[in-house]
């Protein structure tokens, strides 16, 4: 990114943990004030890269379009409200930037929504649903587990079980188990990320 140095890049995460931009921040932002960009570039860059990370399946391509993102933001300050939350503006920035990649190199998306398993349930780009709506999504993710996952993800989440006492109960192995819960938390993932590309895409 031209207006960060490489060196404050390292700090980002430093940043991240605030949480949230002021409105007072994002007026500076629309009034050119690089100390106010920074700020949103360094709370938000890795949210937007994680998220583009869901959408191409390819780390690097997701590190250059976050770029062409922030280079955006900055050229098109002026278009900010203040007064809204931007990280969805952030997301709708990214997600027209990745479904050019797409046309631009034929890529249709299918019925299977294409997520990395490195990234996590709670990774940044779902801070766009609200509580309930993550709540309810989940749900539905549980629902359409095949039976055995289903239920051991519900020993592990609900009821708190450690993975040898739900393997002792379900008297299966504790690799089993671990397995089970890597497969549904996949699957919860699938679900929240087909949810934010039909929110992204309206």
């Amino acid at each position: 990114m031209s207006y960060i140095s490489q060196n404050k890049n390292k700090t980002g995460k430093k940043h991240a943990k605030k949480k949230c931009i002021s409105s007072d921040v994002l007026q500076a932002l629309r009034e050119g004030e690089h100390s106010a960009y920074e700020e949103v570039y360094f709370h938000h860059v890795s949210s937007v890269k994680e998220f583009l990370i869901m959408l191409t399946r390819s780390v690097e391509i997701s590190k250059e379009i976050t770029q062409e993102v922030f280079i955006t933001l900055w050229e098109k300050r002026e278009n900010i409200d203040s007064e809204k939350n931007i990280s969805g503006y952030l997301y709708i920035i990214a997600k027209n930037f990745a479904l050019k990649h797409f046309k631009r190199n034929n890529i249709i998306l299918g019925k299977d929504f294409p997520v990395k398993e490195d990234v996590l349930l709670d990774s940044a780009p779902d801070e766009i649903l609200v509580a309930k709506e993550k709540e309810v999504i989940t749900e539905i993710a549980i629902k359409r587990m095949p039976a055995q996952r289903r239920r051991v993800y519900k020993l592990s989440r609900e009821e708190g079980l450690t993975n040898r006492e739900i393997a002792e109960r379900l008297n299966i192995s504790k690799n089993t188990v671990e397995n089970h819960i890597t497969s549904a938390l996949k699957d919860i993932r699938n679900v929240i990320a087909l949810f934010l590309l039909l929110i992204l895409l309206e």
